[in-house]
């Protein structure tokens, strides 16, 4: 052995391992190293005899046969276990394919049921829309057709308020007479229909134009001409006043002046409806204009020289009262005459004159 050694080894060798002789009572193995160096290894328990040996290999073998026969009888376990397995597996299997198969048979089933469930259900909405579309249009045509009869009925009162309404008085009597005539035309229908119709439900919600809807812009018409047909529809009323009679000579005419006066007598009553001539030949202050129209003088008149002064009027008891002044240079004669034609035009207004405040 190499005598070679430093301290430090000493501490660093593993226990059990030591250099020099071996204690007494111990069993010592000699190892060299692959640098050279032998140690010595101590074992402290002595070695196991052969006979233990022997023994303890017995054990092992009858051990190692009895592991064999548990591994055996384990495989075969194993295999009972996997037999059982892929049995219960394919009926899972099976089980699971008739699940399945009743599961796919269910909903194909309730698929069916569905289907025609939804077929019926769209074959009703289309047939219920379908409906509700023809009585839209049906609704529609209808509301048509009434709207054209109201513009009619309306278009129909335009020349009754033209020639009977009242300007300037929105409620005179006229005016609400044929606005009352226009809405019993234009909805009378309908309120004859909600109080003594038959309540019958409708499929549409508008009812259509019937006898009344087309007669009624004509009935409108004669009704508003029956009502107001003796009524006054022209405030103005106009006329030419001709016959002038001499009725006597004015007094007060300045120096070299003679003033004749002739006068003459126009009837209203054949120019004023028969049913506003009673209320007219009451009113008081009637406003009347008067111009002459167209004067002749006689041969007699021309020698005096004859001329007119502005005409006057007034209107009393339904009479318009036309007063024309002639004025000469001189006297005339009681059998002269001074004019041999006179037209005096002449307008007067029907109203009621308002009183002024």
């Amino acid at each position: 052995m190499p005598g070679d050694h430093h301290d430090s080894f000493d501490e660093r060798r593993p226990r059990g391992l030591f250099r020099g002789a071996p204690h007494r009572g111990t069993r010592t193995l000699a190892a060299i190293l692959p640098n050279g160096r032998s140690l010595w290894l101590e074992a402290t328990a002595p070695l196991a005899p052969a006979a233990s040996l022997g023994n303890t290999a017995r054990l092992a073998e009858v051990a190692a046969a009895r592991q064999q026969a548990g591994a055996a009888a384990g495989g075969r376990a194993i295999r009972r276990l996997v037999g059982s397995v892929e049995i219960l597996t394919a009926r899972l299997s099976a089980r699971r394919v008739e699940r399945a198969k009743a599961l796919r048979r269910r909903l194909v089933k309730g698929d069916a049921v569905v289907d025609r469930r939804l077929a019926k259900a769209v074959a009703d909405f289309r047939t219920r829309v379908a409906r509700q579309i023809r009585i839209d249009r049906e609704s529609l045509a209808r509301l048509r057709r009434r709207d054209w009869c109201d513009k009619a009925v309306i278009i129909s009162s335009w020349p009754l308020f033209a020639a009977y309404g009242q300007r300037g008085r929105p409620f005179g009597a006229n005016n609400v007479a044929l606005t009352l005539a226009l809405l019993t035309w234009l909805a009378g229908d309908e309120v004859v229909a909600a109080l003594f119709g038959k309540k019958q439900e409708s499929t549409y919600p508008v009812r259509d134009a019937d006898v009344w809807s087309y007669v009624a812009p004509f009935a409108n018409l004669l009704a508003g001409w029956w009502l107001m047909n003796d009524l006054q529809h022209e405030r103005f009323v106009a006329g030419m006043a001709s016959g002038f009679v001499l009725v006597e000579e004015a007094a007060g005419a300045p120096p070299g002046e003679r003033h004749y006066e002739h006068a003459t007598i126009v009837d209203l009553s054949r120019t004023i409806a028969p049913g506003h001539i009673n209320d007219f030949r009451s009113f008081v202050d009637v406003p009347v204009v008067a111009t002459v129209s167209r004067v002749e003088f006689s041969a007699a008149g021309t020698a005096l020289a004859a001329r007119l002064s502005a005409p006057s009027a007034t209107v009393v008891g339904g009479v318009v009262m036309v007063t024309v002044m002639v004025i000469t240079n001189g006297p005339v004669a009681a059998n002269q005459k001074l004019i041999d034609a006179l037209d005096v035009a002449w307008i007067v207004d029907t109203a009621e004159p308002r009183a002024v405040g």
